[in-house]
């Protein structure tokens, strides 16, 4: 166990890294975002969020990197944790930001999709397909978008993300927790997949740590007048925080929880949902209007990424509080 240390978080370099240390990666896309959306995310989470660093009994194993202007490069080098500096084989990344999927017709017939959420890339891939008994067989690229225009791929992340042990990866963006199939291929079909770097997630005995959170459809912008028509306060540990909309305040009080107080991802999501809906995760409007859900494990807490991080075989999950 680590003693609180109050101060800056580390900013990550090469010299400053050890072995054990556990990245918090920060990501915000500024593509095509509002500045009222920019403003609300920087001052409700970005801002805000040593404060959770400064609470946790890991602070000194937490290192924070905060990028208010992600790049794809910056979503990558999330992707590998500090792999690139050494063997680090842990990470929690969030990121926000616009992303969509496309769909590449291989074989069959049918009509085209009407939907305006779909576009059609006419490229070969080196990915398996799913036979699909209307519009014959497909191709989904799944991806999320750098704040200079570019975007971060489902097969790319996968080659980034292959030293990673053990992850937690949140993305506040729209369609990046669905799968096109509950069986899964051979190939990067999906962000989970390809974040998670592991197809066998959806098995009942699956316990690992790692845990992906996504949504399956679109996911509510933080200035959404629904859930920012007015200041929202919330309680944590009897403490009074006021935020500018229902997102920012869920998402905050997540991470409060899961790397603040050590709560495991489970209750960790539904404290925060009763914090903020006063209801059970399952039962708040981000899982039944707009599909957030949870890939992996939902039982591990942060007490196992540094037991993971620390090589420790004596620690594993379920746990957490």
């Amino acid at each position: 166990m680590f003693l609180m240390i109050l101060a800056t978080p580390i900013i990550a370099t090469a010299e400053n890294i050890n072995t054990g240390d556990i990245p918090v990666f920060l990501l915000r896309s500024t593509y095509d975002i509002s500045d009222n959306e920019r403003n609300i995310w920087y001052n409700d989470f970005f801002s805000r969020f040593n404060d959770i660093i400064l609470i946790s009994e890991y602070s000194d194993s937490l290192v924070l990197v905060t990028k208010l202007s992600a790049t794809v490069n910056d979503i990558y080098y999330a992707a590998g944790g500090f792999s690139y500096l050494m063997q680090n084989p842990v990470s929690i990344v969030f990121y926000v930001g616009h992303g969509c999927y496309d769909v590449t017709r291989v074989s069959g017939g049918g009509p085209p999709i009407d939907n305006p959420y779909f576009s059609y890339k006419i490229v070969v891939q080196q990915k398996k397909s799913q036979e699909d008994p209307c519009f014959g067989s497909k191709l989904y690229d799944f991806y999320i978008w750098g704040s200079k225009g570019e975007i971060a791929t489902d097969d790319n992340i996968w080659k980034y993300s292959s030293d990673i042990l053990g992850t937690v990866v949140f993305l506040w963006s729209c369609f990046q927790g669905w799968i096109p199939s509950d069986a899964y291929f051979s190939g990067i079909n999906d962000m989970p997949t390809a974040w998670l770097h592991d197809t066998n997630f959806l098995d009942p005995d699956y316990n690992k740590v790692k845990c992906y959170i996504g949504f399956v459809q679109s996911a509510p912008q933080a200035c959404t007048p629904e859930y920012s028509s007015d200041l929202i306060e919330i309680n944590l540990d009897n403490k009074e925080l006021t935020f500018n909309s229902e997102v920012t305040a869920f998402v905050y009080a997540f991470y409060y929880y899961f790397v603040g107080r050590g709560y495991n991802i489970k209750n960790a999501l539904d404290s925060a949902s009763k914090a903020v809906f006063n209801c059970e995760f399952e039962e708040c409007p981000f899982y039944t209007q707009y599909g957030l859900r949870t890939y992996g494990s939902e039982t591990f807490s942060i007490l196992h990424l540094w037991a993971v991080s620390n090589y420790s075989d004596n620690i594993m999950p379920p746990g957490g509080v």
